[in-house]
Parts: C-alpha cells; structure tokens; sequence
C-alpha cells in the first residue's frame, strides 16, 4: 500500500509503557497479509523503549503516535483515533491480539455485508506473572452470523444499570465506519467524553446505527497482563495505579445523579453511561436508568474489583443515596438475585478455563492454543 493511498481498515494500538507484551500483540497485526490496513501505534510518551521498538519494524503499514506528554486513557485514544485514516477503525490493547488471517476474512465480509459495525466473539487469555503460568480466561465459541440489535441492547443497559454494557460495540475488540467517530467529534468537539472511552463508543454507536454484523468467527483476542487496568483494578493490591488512573482526568466530575459515597472507581461506569445518554438525547432521552439494578451490578463487582461496597452498605445508606437519585430497596433485591445468580454461572465457567495452561505469550496463544481448544469444544 502507497502512502498516499487509503487504508481500508486502520488497526490503532494505544500504549504505555508495555513494549514487552506490544511486540506479540504487533507481531499478531503484522501477520496479517493484507495491504489494505494501517497499523497506529499511539504512544503515550513511554519511556521504556517502546519508540525503538516500533522503529526497529519494517512494514511500510505502521505507523508511530508520541503523545510527547503522559495523557488519560481517553485522551490518548482521541490522538489515536484522530491520526486513524481507514475507512473502518478498530481498536486493540497492547497486550491483546489478533487471530491469524482474521483481516484478511474480514475483508472480504465487509465487501459482502457492508455494516458500519462489525462484532465477533473473543477469547481471553491472561499473560503470566512471578509464580504463575499463563491460561485461558474465557474461551468464547463461535456464533451464527447475523445482525445485532443495538437499539433494543443499548437501552436494555440503560434499564439494567449498566450490565451487560460489554455486548455492545465498540471501537474496542469491534470494527467500526469512521463516519461515526467523525459524527461525534462534529457534534460536540471529541470523540470521548468520559474516563471510559469504550464504554462511551458503545452507548454512542447505537444512535448512529440500529445495528451490527456479527461474523459468527473470531477476529481479536482480549489479553490481560499485569500492567493493564483491568488487571491493575481487579489483582494489585497497592493503589497506584488506580490512583493514577483517576489523576490524569484531573478535577473530572461524576454525573450529578451518582451518590459520592463510594470508592470513585465504582461510578465509573455508571457515569458513562448516563453522560452519554445525556449526550445522545435524542436516542435515549425516553429511556429510565436503572439505579436499583445498577446498585445490585456494583455489589456484584466489588468482589472483583475490591470495592468496599456490599448489599447492607447500600440499604444502611439509602437515605444518602435517596438525596441525588431514587432507591427502591425491593427491586434491589429482585436484581441482586439475578446478579449473585449470574455471578455463581460466570464463577463456574473462570475455574474450569483457569484450568487450561497456555503459551507464555499471546502470539503464540492465538497461533497454536486456541485452534486446539476450538477443536476441543466442538
């Protein structure tokens, strides 16, 4: 591909400060053969060789990013997204990957189904650490092909305060028609808005289009390491990184509806949710947020994300709460059930895959493992 001309699909990667899992997850992107995608490599101002790294390789389809100065999470994916020249963007993290020959199939799908939005199922692997091998996380099965719902599934989250948020597409681990970042940095200045940007672009893709491709096959690979925020978030026990995550949005504020009353991390989501709906008025301004079932949701994940926030402090605090929005402790049991139900089903599936060892890296993971396992399931 000349420089000069258009890519079809732009692959962006934001980084920071972990060129030892980008060189696999690169490694997996550059293994495509296509020479119809562009490769962004949006570093935001590493400091641990990753510029090297990325100049070391020779393929005319990367491209390298330098925020030149340590931005938030959702900042750099703005710089990321606005160096971007494909037709269709999607976004991967630094220690994910990308399935052998997946673009070059995807390709040919986007000349057949012409989406603006493309989905697929992912498996996720988790990269090793000090004392413990690599595994399998969740390996995903293939689907049906078919068209996805976006409407019906956005408001579906909105109503169930937030759960279920990650069925919806982003640009994240999703392949998306730039005209929809286009349209929203048209309207109102940036693309992403809040500390979650994938979060964002899944509340905000519905209100440009009703619905998504799914492919039916796998495309991307999640991968968590121990550097990534949602390894950070959910296994380091010393706060710095979360707190870091929350400095770099500087004096951020939550939505106005959201009890402060909980450790800030909890609302993040939340607060996504509800600003885009703010946002994108005219899509959901009919659509009631769930806060009974977004309490329950939060109970849930404290457990993983090690929130002090559990089932009595909610009803002990309900008089607080009331203050910046409604609380009816019925309905949060009712939701509470259906959590610590769905909760006990996911608990069951983690420790059968956690049984499943897997190649130190994730290039290796998605050339030789997940095959296998594929093969295994059917």
């Amino acid at each position: 591909m000349q420089s000069s001309e258009r890519p079809l699909i732009s692959v962006v990667i934001p980084t920071r400060e972990r060129v030892e899992t980008l060189r696999f997850t690169l490694r997996t992107v550059l293994d495509q053969q296509s020479d119809r995608l562009e490769i962004v490599v949006a570093d935001n101002a590493s400091s641990d060789g990753t510029r090297e790294f990325v100049a070391s390789v020779r393929d005319q389809r990367v491209r390298y990013v330098n925020s030149g100065k340590r931005l938030s999470m959702s900042a750099n994916w703005e710089l990321a997204v606005q160096h971007s020249r494909g037709d269709y963007i999607v976004i991967i993290g630094d220690d994910d990957a990308f399935m052998p020959g997946a673009i070059d199939r995807l390709i040919g799908d986007i000349g057949i189904t012409r989406s603006d939005v493309y989905v697929w199922p992912k498996h996720t692997y988790v990269w090793p650490t000090s004392g413990r091998d690599a595994y399998v996380e969740r390996l995903a099965a293939t689907t049906s092909p078919g068209w996805l719902d976006l409407e019906s599934l956005s408001r579906f989250v909105l109503r169930m305060g937030g759960w279920r948020y990650s069925l919806l597409p982003s640009m994240y681990h999703s392949l998306v028609s730039r005209r929809i970042p286009d349209a929203i940095r048209e309207r109102h200045g940036r693309v992403y808005h809040t500390t979650e940007p994938d979060v964002f672009m899944m509340m905000g893709i519905p209100t440009f289009t009703t619905r998504a491709w799914d492919l039916g096959y796998f495309v991307t690979a999640h991968g968590r390491s121990p550097k990534s925020n949602g390894w950070v978030f959910t296994v380091n026990e010393a706060p710095v990184g979360q707190l870091r995550f929350l400095a770099e949005y500087g004096d951020y504020e939550l939505h106005p509806t959201l009890y402060p009353g909980i450790p800030r991390l909890a609302n993040l989501t939340a607060d996504t949710l509800l600003r885009a709906r703010d946002m994108f008025i005219e899509h959901y301004g009919s659509v009631e947020f769930g806060y009974d079932a977004m309490w329950a949701y939060i109970c849930r994940e404290a457990a993983v994300f090690k929130w002090q926030v559990g089932p009595w402090d909610v009803i002990r605090k309900r008089k607080e709460i009331s203050r910046y929005h409604r609380l009816r402790l019925t309905r949060f049991a009712v939701y509470l059930a259906l959590q610590t139900a769905a909760e006990g089903r996911a608990r069951v599936l983690r420790r059968t895959m956690r049984s499943r060892k897997a190649p130190p890296d994730i290039a290796a993971f998605v050339r030789t493992i997940v095959p296998a396992l594929a093969s295994e399931s059917e």
